[in-house]
């Protein structure tokens, strides 16, 4: 996330989204329902902005290091790799 003191919140959101409308691959993004550091409106509004394929993977229960977190990590590389494994023929 852009962090500027000087600009307003408003401002800053509408930079990231722009940020995520230049990515070009399918993007995973995984997050824990209980991060005290997320704004989750953005991060729902970001992901509109990525491209086709990607997907949004709310671990509830997880917080912020949700991938190191007992028993999250588990669910974590689980969504990893569910993500990355190509479509059965």
């Amino acid at each position: 996330m852009i962090k500027n003191e000087r600009m307003p919140r408003f401002y800053a959101d509408l930079a990231n989204m722009k940020l995520a409308s230049k990515i070009t691959s399918p993007t995973l993004v995984i997050c824990g329902d209980s991060d005290p550091y997320l704004n989750y409106d953005l991060v729902m509004g970001s992901v509109g902005h990525l491209p086709e394929g990607s997907r949004l993977e709310v671990i509830e229960g997880g917080s912020h290091v949700v991938y190191i977190e007992k028993p999250y990590y588990h669910l974590f590389r689980d969504k990893i790799m569910d993500f990355l494994s190509p479509i059965p023929l």
